[in-house]
């Protein structure tokens, strides 16, 4: 996955959550994806 990639997988996640805002199995998901984006930011840069 490129940083284009996760960045653009994030902004739909939060779009989706706006909509969905009780859906605790998808903000689950999208913290776990956000914690793997940040922890690579390193790796990318």
């Amino acid at each position: 996955m490129t940083l284009c990639e996760a960045d653009e997988l994030l902004r739909h996640s939060f779009y989706y959550l706006k909509w969905n805002a009780c859906d605790y199995t998808q903000l689950k998901w999208l913290f776990e994806c956000y914690r793997y984006y940040v922890s690579n930011l390193s790796i990318w840069s």
